[in-house]
């Protein structure tokens, strides 16, 4: 039976393969498939997307079928009840399955599952081969946390389109998640501190979350928009459904995804883009001295929310431990001070 699955899926990406190619005939409108059921010009469209010649996502007619996504169903019996629930959406690449493993063995380790409040997904562009696609299965029918799209990685000017198709995942496939981090897979999120900070605004609608920065996103615009940096944001549910859909809106594209949706689209649907000094990914030689204390260290890792990935990859499980053992150590001293 598993051989029989395999076989049926790989053939359903050959049949992806086929449909989403430059240069092969796209017309299916009289094939009598599901997909396919007007008139399209495919190549134009395969062109325009696969060649960065797009001035605006509304252009691509087809775009929602682009934007179709397979994989795992990590919100499955999620309950819209529940308190606090957080989806975690990483934005990874179909070759860094090593980052994937890392981050669930250590930071996701203890806080993903289907019995937590938090949900974890590995984003992933279309896989470039049948290797790769065979590689992605195998290690999807092991965790079930990785969802791809047909939007290729073959180019930086992709990213904010495979983000669109992020939130249309999370529009179809997770709408009950209350807060929705978005991250890349180079960074180590503080599951403590960044729940702590989640309890806080249970109340809170229309809002990101992030380490803020300003630009001039278009040389003819004399207006600076605020957007986060590019590791990490936080989002309200309600904000998903605005991001999405303003982004669809004959407004000119921009390839770099948090000044596109977190900058021009949220500042054209009027969300409150919020800054906060957490959200900055940090490693933690770049912001203390090298002779900073053990509690100096501590005080600082207990209360920031995102670390970028140590080159080093034993550093991680440090990084990662450093959370519990500071909380501890934390609330030694507090009770220290209260027995004084």
């Amino acid at each position: 039976m598993h051989i029989i699955s395999m076989l049926s899926v790989l053939f359903y990406f050959y049949l992806c393969q086929q449909c989403y190619s430059a240069g092969n005939d796209h017309n299916h409108a009289n094939d009598g498939g599901e997909i396919h059921t007007t008139n399209i010009d495919w190549t134009s469209e395969d062109h325009m997307l696969l060649n960065d010649s797009f001035k605006s996502l509304s252009e691509l007619k087809n775009l929602h079928h682009y934007l179709n996504t397979f994989g795992g169903d990590v919100c499955r019996g999620w309950n819209k009840e529940a308190k606090s629930q957080l989806l975690i959406l990483v934005d990874s690449n179909t070759k860094h399955e090593f980052h994937r493993q890392i981050a669930r063995v250590t930071w996701l380790r203890n806080f993903h599952g289907s019995h937590s409040k938090v949900r974890a997904v590995f984003f992933v562009g279309k896989p470039q081969s049948l290797k790769m696609t065979e590689r992605l299965l195998v290690e999807n029918r092991k965790y079930g946390d990785i969802v791809w799209t047909h939007i290729p990685e073959t180019s930086n000017h992709h990213r904010s389109v495979k983000m669109v198709s992020g939130l249309d995942w999370v529009l179809n496939r997770c709408k009950h998640a209350k807060f929705i981090l978005k991250i890349d897979d180079k960074s180590i999120v503080n599951m403590p501190a960044i729940l702590k900070f989640i309890d806080k605004q249970q109340n809170s609608k229309n809002s990101i979350w992030g380490f803020k920065h300003s630009v001039l996103p278009m040389k003819t615009n004399t207006n600076y928009i605020n957007y986060t940096c590019e590791h990490a944001y936080m989002m309200t549910n309600d904000v998903v459904k605005k991001l999405y859909f303003g982004a669809l809106e004959k407004i000119p594209y921009m390839s770099d995804e948090n000044q596109f949706l977190t900058g021009v689209v949220a500042a054209n649907q009027g969300v409150d883009v919020i800054h906060d000094k957490h959200f900055k990914a940090v490693t933690l030689s770049s912001v203390l001295p090298d002779n900073s204390t053990a509690v100096e260290k501590c005080n600082y890792s207990r209360h920031h929310y995102i670390f970028l990935k140590p080159e080093n990859k034993d550093e991680w499980s440090h990084i990662v431990s450093s959370f519990k053992i500071c909380k501890s150590i934390s609330t030694k001293n507090s009770i220290h001070h209260k027995s004084v």
